[in-house]
């Protein structure tokens, strides 16, 4: 998974086949699908040095707001049931739970956890 950038941010998204075509991805329901995107367009890759193979950067680290959502024309209810479905379905992890404290917001890694949805032994 690769992105090309500009400055104002990704002008493209790539992502895998094999996620695209998952049990997982087929599954989502609502707006869990374009949730899901943009946690993709925050995300930042960069290629591993003598290799083919690409990392997130920011991993753990990605930032999706209410405020952001609601920006976007989604309730904060839907935003919540996407984001329920999201993790229950092994496409992202909060990596830290953000508080009432201003300024601590949650924190979000992608997770590889989906590849198990609908498998014997997953969940």
């Amino acid at each position: 998974m690769a992105e090309s950038k500009s400055k104002s941010g990704p002008t493209a998204i790539f992502i895998a086949p094999k996620l695209l075509k998952s049990k997982a991805y087929f599954s989502l329901t609502g707006k869990a699908p374009q949730v899901l995107g943009m946690f993709w367009y925050k995300r930042k890759v960069r290629k591993k040095p003598y290799s083919k193979l690409h990392v997130i950067t920011n991993n753990g680290e990605i930032e999706f707001t209410y405020r952001e959502a609601v920006a976007y024309g989604i309730s904060k209810s839907t935003f919540t049931r996407a984001l329920d479905e999201l993790i229950e379905k092994g496409f992202i992890d909060i990596a830290h739970s953000g508080g009432q404290l201003q300024g601590d917001k949650t924190k979000y890694a992608l997770s590889i956890r989906w590849m198990d949805y609908g498998q014997e032994g997953g969940f």
